[in-house]
């Protein structure tokens, strides 16, 4: 199994790489779009609302990958602030007892937030490259609907992400706060 350093900076990269990528594809394909693109789909993957080129694509290609990125970072650090500054704004299983572990023992804690967050980001961007290439695949008539394979996967993926992380962090502070309790040989 991958170390929790060696998993952060692999879906660091991963966010780096699509976030200058997403730019970078927009510029290349924007001569060839027509002057009409799909800009959102229903259920059967059917345009059902359409754009002229413009800042709505740019914001689908560009602005909401970037938005979505720095918000998810930026909880990461509040989360972080809330406990440290403002703990009854939290909101965590056994919360009075797991904000009287130790620094160390809460870090722990901290650095599944943080993996969640960010691996929730590289989702993120990874649907939005999906929506960004169907889009344009649909626009030039590549496609006659919107291919599942490249939306689909990865709202399936941004919710085990958001399951699993959710599991994990519920079960957590608990964990911690036994583990703490053994350590030391007395309840807290």
């Amino acid at each position: 199994m991958l170390s929790v350093r060696l998993r952060l900076n692999l879906y660091h990269v991963g966010n780096a790489l699509l976030l200058v990528y997403l730019p970078w594809f927009a510029w290349r394909v924007w001569d060839v779009l027509p002057e009409r693109v799909p800009i959102h789909f229903d259920f059967h993957n059917e345009p059902d609302r359409w754009t002229n080129k413009g800042f709505e694509l740019i914001a689908l290609f560009v602005l909401f990958p970037w938005l979505m990125s720095l918000l998810l970072y930026g909880l990461t650090w509040l989360v972080r602030w809330m406990v440290a500054r403002h703990p009854e704004w939290v909101n965590l299983p056994r919360k009075e007892l797991f904000l009287k572990l130790p620094a160390v023992k809460q870090d722990a804690y901290f650095r599944v937030v943080t993996e969640m967050m960010i691996s929730m980001a590289l989702c993120c961007n990874l649907l939005f490259a999906g929506i960004a290439h169907a889009t344009v695949g649909l626009a030039t008539g590549q496609f006659d609907s919107l291919p599942s394979w490249m939306v689909w996967p990865w709202v399936g993926l941004l919710l085990f992400v958001i399951l699993s992380y959710g599991l994990l962090l519920f079960r957590l502070p608990g964990r911690l706060i036994r583990e703490h309790e053994a350590e030391s040989g007395k309840r807290m």
